[in-house]
């Protein structure tokens, strides 16, 4: 069991910590729930990036890359490069009018998760132009 959440007993005590246990048993928190969905939008991110890479090397896809190179670019510059404007200042990512957000969509799905979902359409949209 240590090896497996090695970083959380590293930490000597629970506050301020990832996980809670009871006994055997790791339980997650909010927090890391929000890590791991970080981690997963990540992913997306690269992975859509290697795929715009491989349509650049590959002269494949103009169409298809444009338009991810389009949504990359606007998920980064809608980034607020200081962390301290959301947790201070009130704002929000994505800011309020980000154009990939379609209303409807957001509406149901929450921002971040239609945020997502225009990347992992991105991502199949871009493969099956590859192909």
């Amino acid at each position: 069991m240590r090896g497996k959440v090695e970083w959380y007993y590293n930490l000597r005590n629970e506050r301020g910590s990832l996980v809670r246990t009871d006994g055997a048993t790791v339980y997650p928190t909010l927090d890391y729930e929000r890590c791991r969905e970080g981690i997963d939008d990540l992913k997306y991110v690269c992975r859509l990036e290697q795929l715009v890479a491989t349509a650049e090397k590959t002269g494949q896809a103009p169409a298809e890359r444009a338009r991810a190179q389009s949504l990359l670019r606007r998920i980064a510059d809608n980034i607020q490069d200081e962390w301290t404007a959301y947790t201070h200042g009130g704002q929000r990512f994505p800011a309020d009018g980000f154009d990939v957000l379609d209303p409807e969509k957001a509406a149901g799905m929450g921002r971040l998760d239609t945020i997502r979902r225009a990347l992992a359409e991105q991502i199949v949209a871009l493969q099956a132009a590859l192909r």
